[in-house]
């Protein structure tokens, strides 16, 4: 049998990039941010130029999307971002830097696997619970609802209804109707609000699964 793959050709990724960040990302802005662990931690680096070309032929989506796709992972502190000349930027992995290695690399046929890039923070249950509640923008909710073929205004709609929950109080979450504290507001967003009626009509998006490609 033909084998796709090679092995030991291996790109580490942050675990939490897959315990937490694959569930909350659009499937655009996954992508996107495969791609720059590829350029990055792939080769051993934290920090490489790369420009919006390259990513839109590595992942296969629009220019104008790997674009947003960039700021919304940069405002989520995943990525810093510095403009380099006209075409290029400077993409860094935003990681901390500890004594701990997420993952040993493994020993196959007397090869090893590609090492990390620096060290790789080790995430725990308590470092993935840090900051699980949170407000987004009323930017971030309505792109988040364009990339995934829904409405801007029906994000617009979601964010004042929540948002009205910590108007005039200390609160640094929101609250649903039950006054239960809403732990993912994105989860939120696909169990309640993306229904057939808040449906962009003008979108030309391609969907896969109820997700933008």
């Amino acid at each position: 049998m033909k084998k796709i793959m090679q092995i030991p050709n291996h790109t580490q990724v942050p675990n939490e990039l897959i315990d937490k960040w694959m569930r909350e990302l659009s499937h655009a802005q996954f992508k996107v941010m495969i791609a720059i662990c590829r350029k990055t931690i792939g080769w051993h680096k934290q920090t490489d130029s790369i420009s919006i070309s390259q990513i839109t032929e590595m992942t296969g989506v629009t220019k104008k999307t790997v674009i947003e796709s960039l700021k919304v992972l940069e405002r989520l502190q995943l990525i810093n971002t510095k403009k380099e000349y006209r075409k290029t930027t400077d993409i860094t992995i935003n990681y901390e830097q500890t004594g701990v290695m997420s993952t040993p690399p493994q020993e196959q046929s007397g090869v090893m696997s590609t090492p990390p890039a620096g060290v790789i923070v080790t995430h725990t249950k308590e470092t993935l619970k840090k900051n699980i509640y949170t407000i987004p923008s009323l930017e971030e909710v309505c792109n988040y609802f364009e990339q995934n073929g829904y409405s801007r205004g029906a994000g617009k709609t979601m964010y004042e209804y929540y948002n009205a929950s910590v108007e005039g109080t200390q609160k640094k979450y929101w609250e649903d109707a039950r006054g239960n504290k809403v732990r993912n507001w994105k989860q939120k967003a696909r169990s309640v609000w993306f229904k057939p009626e808040n449906k962009d009509k003008g979108s030309t998006s391609v969907q896969f699964l109820g997700r933008v490609i």
